[in-house]
């Protein structure tokens, strides 16, 4: 390389033979490893929107099948009007108790109670 820059004729003044001087040298190695990175990074980007366009599509597609059930349920429903659909629902296992209560002319009174789970403490009134 410094034969060659020693055997130029010309002044770096002179534009126009400073590119057709580049343009006839080899490609040098950090030419070479700018171009192999500027390929290698449009390529990664292309890949990296193929995929969320993808997922894009996906979440697309599985919305549009989602609305088409419901638009079949739907039909469904008014077709057959006396069906109704089943939910599925965990039961909770209900405790039932039996307290007994004093009324107001003090008889014993026998009460079912059945506990959900939703009362945070029983609350018991006397006189």
């Amino acid at each position: 390389m410094t034969d060659r820059r020693s055997s130029v004729t010309f002044s770096p003044k002179d534009l126009e033979k400073v590119t057709q001087w580049e343009s006839e040298l080899p490609e040098s190695a950090l030419t070479k490893y700018f171009n192999t990175w500027l390929r290698i990074h449009r390529k990664v980007l292309a890949d990296k929107s193929a995929a969320e366009e993808k997922e894009e599509n996906k979440e697309a597609l599985k919305e549009e099948n989602d609305k088409e059930k419901e638009e079949e349920e739907e039909k469904e429903q008014e077709a057959h009007p006396r069906k109704k659909k089943k939910l599925k629902k965990k039961k909770k296992s209900s405790e039932k108790t039996e307290e007994t209560a004093k009324s107001t002319d003090n008889s014993v009174v026998e009460a079912e109670v059945i506990d959900n789970g939703d009362l945070v403490e029983d609350i018991v009134l006397s006189d």
